[in-house]
């Protein structure tokens, strides 16, 4: 696979650039490795022979300060391996970063904290001893060479036993690579899974679910182990008969010395030259073998960071990133979207063909039922995610072009995620902390006093995942964050969830507020009644497509007559249904009356805590939403309906047929 991403072409390069001066020492390493044998011979064949004390203490001062360079030049090098491993994760390590958010962000697959682990796995790999068996490797022709210059028997001796290990080395990479690579890919997969498993640990303990999800569990992580072990089986069996294979070859290289020795053809200090000659000549191969698993998987996890890295360059090339853009306004343009959940062709489409106008300064209010692909239209607008078709602009640029859009934007997820830190970082962003400007936001959406409740107030810890505060607050702090310094843009998944009736009325004025604004476009998904209050705009989505967008009084209205249509339907069926139950009525009709207005009262009252989700079930018939301060009173011209509340806490269906019959009946009055 090639390189595409140039943070990690550089990094290679860098590398292949100091790897120079490794390959330099290792030069001076391996002719160091000659001064034992040049020894042993020389003791042998002059000391011995001469009986000279000066000549044996001068080879030892000469071999003992060869030796001792031998030291400083392994360290060296180890110490230039060190360094090359470290400044490859570090110039990797930010990109890396980026890159798994992209593939999070994008995709939702991204591998977690493996990715960081991969690029912990390449460094240790390069800083260990292992590694330098493949820059010994080529010195095994030059070792085998001289000892063919020492005798042609010799020498054809080791390399009939080189070429047997090294054969055994590529063995071991055939026997071992299958069973390595799917251990390395079953360890990633129980590694997210037990990742996702833990975040989720008080739900696993509360609902009893914890064996049940360990069970789970060991299904990925045993045929880690087995793998694992196949592969460490197979390794080892190469690994126990490379080592014995290298003793035999020593004692057969000191037999046919000995043998050459009693022909007089070479000398005994020739014979024990040649023999460690060839230890040194067969050490790479050995080495090698030894260290095949951790290279194995070091290649694994470059590949892995490789397909990352490479990932986001596609998707930035395929999107035209830009930088340096102005502040938005606020108009959006979408024009035939299309998304899907997920990467696969075959993914069923979540939103169909999406086309909308929203002008700059505008607060729209997003409805529908659960499931209709509300939320994936305000990650496609804040360039979460992007479309499988079509395009999203901003002030006439597409949303994922624009590549600072986040430091204009104030977004509410679903989920309100929170970061260990304080509530102040939190708030800010983990930026320079604007006190006053953090303050204002938290009073607007109601959430300072509750701050300050806390025992260090914003400078608060939050702890991982947001666990030593509730619910509520984690949203209010989110909520903080998302008005904060008043942004251009903020996008909102259901802000009123999880917050108190004070908190909601807080945020309906902030957004009341932001209308004053110019160029600050407020787009939020919500499912309750009175957040609708504050809109200009009413986009209704329903399975995947937009079935009703504009105005909120001519939504509501449409919605209003739809309304009373299902009714009076209703009511109908209900009259052919039972015509002597409807006579009585009809001679109560006065006291019928006075039950309307009852009616309407309890139901105004019940307004505030109505959902968008208990509107009719057609495609189109969704009942119109006037929020309690803009209801108009039974008699005037235009009749509002007033939603009943849910059936498991309120009236029945046939109780909310009746408040539709007797509505009618005061509207024809």
């Amino acid at each position: 696979m090639n390189i595409d991403n140039l943070y990690l072409k550089n990094a290679v390069k860098q590398v292949k650039k100091m790897l120079g001066k490794v390959i330099f020492f290792s030069i001076i390493t391996n002719m160091l490795m000659l001064v034992s044998p040049i020894f042993m011979l020389q003791l042998y064949d002059r000391v011995l022979t001469s009986g000279s004390y000066e000549t044996l203490i001068s080879l030892t001062v000469i071999a003992l300060f060869l030796l001792t360079v031998f030291a400083s030049v392994e360290y060296i090098r180890q110490r230039l391996m060190n360094n090359i491993s470290i400044g490859f994760e570090q110039d990797i390590r930010e990109e890396v970063f980026d890159s798994l958010i992209h593939s999070h962000v994008t995709s939702n697959t991204g591998s977690g904290m493996q990715s960081v682990q991969d690029v912990t796995q390449i460094r240790q790999f390069m800083s260990s001893p292992a590694i330098f068996a493949f820059f010994d490797a080529p010195w095994i022709p030059f070792f085998t060479g001289l000892i063919f210059i020492i005798h042609p028997l010799l020498g054809f001796t080791g390399l009939i036993g080189g070429i047997i290990l090294f054969c055994m080395a590529l063995l071991s990479e055939y026997l071992s690579r299958g069973a390595l690579k799917e251990s390395s890919r079953y360890n990633v997969e129980s590694a997210k899974y037990l990742n996702a498993t833990v975040r989720n640990a008080r739900v696993l303990k509360s609902m009893n679910m914890v064996a049940s999800q360990k069970q789970r569990w060991s299904k990925l992580y045993n045929p880690m182990l087995f793998h694992a072990a196949k592969g460490a089986n197979r390794l080892g069996i190469i690994s126990s008969f490379s080592k014995a294979l290298r003793f035999v070859l020593q004692v057969l290289m000191l037999a046919v010395g000995g043998y050459l020795v009693l022909q007089q053809e070479i000398t005994p200090g020739t014979m024990i030259a040649s023999s460690i000659i060839l230890g040194r000549a067969l050490a790479p191969i050995e080495q090698a073998i030894g260290a095949w698993r951790g290279f194995v998987n070091a290649r694994a996890a470059y590949d892995r960071i490789k397909m990352l890295m490479n990932k986001r360059v596609k998707d930035d090339n395929n999107s035209n990133s830009l930088t340096a853009l102005p502040k938005p306004n606020g108009h959006w343009k979408i024009s035939d979207v299309c998304a899907s959940y997920g990467d696969s062709d075959d993914a069923p489409l979540v939103l169909k063909d999406i086309n909308i106008d929203i002008p700059a300064g505008m607060n729209i209010g997003i409805i529908g039922p659960s499931g209709s692909g509300k939320t994936t239209l305000i990650q496609l607008m804040a360039s979460i995610t992007k479309p499988n078709g079509g395009v999203i602009r901003l002030d006439g640029i597409d949303v994922n072009s624009w590549s600072d859009l986040g430091k204009y934007m104030g977004y509410l997820p679903q989920t309100i995620e929170l970061f260990e830190g304080t509530i102040a970082e939190n708030i800010t962003r983990f930026g320079d902390i604007d006190s006053q400007a953090m303050i204002d936001a938290a009073k607007m959406v109601g959430a300072h006093d509750v701050i300050t409740k806390l025992p260090h107030h914003y400078n608060t810890v939050i702890k991982e995942g947001g666990i030593n505060v509730s619910a509520g607050q984690r949203q209010l702090i989110g909520l903080t964050r998302t008005f904060y310094k008043q942004p251009s843009v903020i996008i909102m998944d259901e802000p009123s969830a999880n917050i108190d009736s004070s908190s909601s009325a807080a945020l309906i004025k902030a957004l009341s507020e932001r209308k004053k604004i110019q160029a600050a476009s407020t787009i939020f998904v919500t499912h309750t009644i009175p957040m609708l209050a504050v809109v200009d705009k009413i986009i209704v989505i329903r399975d995947g497509e937009i079935t009703d967008y504009g105005d909120k009084e001519d939504i509501l209205a449409k919605f209003t007559a739809r309304g009373r249509g299902q009714t009076a339907g209703q009511t109908t069926g209900q009259q052919q249904q039972q015509p002597q139950k409807q006579q009585s009525n009809d001679s109560s009709e006065d006291a019928k009356k006075e039950n309307v207005s009852e009616s309407q009262k309890a139901d105004t009252t019940a307004v505030n805590t109505q959902s968008t989700t208990d509107l009719p079930q057609s495609a189109s018939a969704v009942p119109n939403i006037t929020p309690p301060q803009t209801m108009q009173p039974a008699q005037s011209s235009q009749m509002q309906y007033v939603p009943p509340p849910h059936h498991d806490g309120g009236m029945s269906q046939q109780t909310s047929a009746q408040l539709g019959t007797s509505i009618e009946l005061t509207r024809k009055e």
